[in-house]
C-alpha cells in the first residue's frame, strides 16, 4: 500500500478486514458463528500469516516529497508503535514500512546520494525501533525498501551495495541473526529517467 501519513488508520482497516474475512470464512463452513475463544485463535492466526506492505516512510516524505502531516519525532514514535504492535502480536509476514529511495532520487538525487539517504533511513529506524526495547531479530525482518531504476551505470550494482552495507551493519553493529541481515527490495523504473522529446523511444530507454 503506498500510503504513509495514514498508514496507521489504512493499516488498521486492511488487517481487520483480513480478520474479519477468515471470520465470514468461519461462519460458511461451521454454519454457526465463531465464539469467542474461536475469534481469537482466528485473529491470532490472521495476523501471523497476512502478507503485504506498507510504505509508511514518513522520512522520504518529509526528504523526498515535502508532504509530512505530523512532525519527524511524532511520525517516529507513530511507526514504533506499528512495529510495536506487529511484535507483540507476532505479524512476521508483513512489512511495516517500505523504505523508499524512489521519490529521493525523482526529487533530484543520484544514484548514490539515493542509497545513502535511503539506508540512513533505515538505520534511523532500527535505532529508534531499539530505542523502544524491541530486539533487532524482532522487527528487521519487518523491514522492507523500495528503490528507483535510471539509466546512470552505478543503478546496476546498487542492490548489490544496498545489501552488503545492510548486511554488514545488521551483523556487526546490532549483532542480527541471518534472517535479519537480509535486505529485500522492490525496484521501478525511473519516471525522471523519460523524456518528452522522442517520446516514443521511452519503453527503449526503460528496457535498455
Amino acid at each position: 500500500m503506498t500510503i504513509n501519513g495514514p498508514a496507521p488508520t489504512i493499516l488498521a482497516l486492511f488487517l481487520n478486514t483480513a480478520i474479519d474475512q477468515q471470520i465470514e470464512k468461519f461462519e460458511q463452513e461451521n454454519q454457526r458463528p465463531p465464539t469467542d475463544d474461536e475469534i481469537e485463535k482466528i485473529r491470532a492466526w490472521t495476523l501471523s500469516t497476512v502478507r503485504g506492505t506498507v510504505q509508511a516512510d514518513i522520512l522520504k516524505e518529509d526528504q523526498g516529497q515535502n508532504t509530512c502531516i505530523f512532525s519527524t519525532e511524532f511520525s517516529l514514535r507513530m511507526m514504533a508503535d506499528i512495529q510495536e504492535y506487529f511484535v507483540h502480536h507476532n505479524v512476521r509476514n508483513f512489512y511495516s514500512v517500505s523504505i523508499s529511495g524512489y521519490h529521493i532520487a525523482e526529487a533530484g538525487a543520484n544514484p548514490i546520494s539515493q542509497l545513502a539517504f535511503t539506508l540512513a533511513n533505515g538505520f534511523t529506524y532500527v535505532e529508534a525501533y531499539l530505542a523502544r526495547g524491541m530486539h533487532i531479530d524482532d522487527f528487521a525482518p519487518n523491514l522492507s525498501f523500495f528503490f528507483s531504476n535510471g539509466m546512470d551505470p552505478e543503478y546496476s550494482v546498487m542492490g548489490r551495495v544496498a545489501r552488503r552495507i545492510w548486511a554488514t551493519a545488521m551483523r556487526f553493529k546490532y549483532g542480527a541473526n541471518e534472517r535479519s541481515q537480509k535486505l529485500k527490495y522492490h525496484i521501478q523504473t525511473s519516471g525522471r529517467s523519460l523524456h518528452a522529446q522522442e517520446m516514443a523511444f521511452n519503453d527503449i530507454r526503460t528496457t535498455l
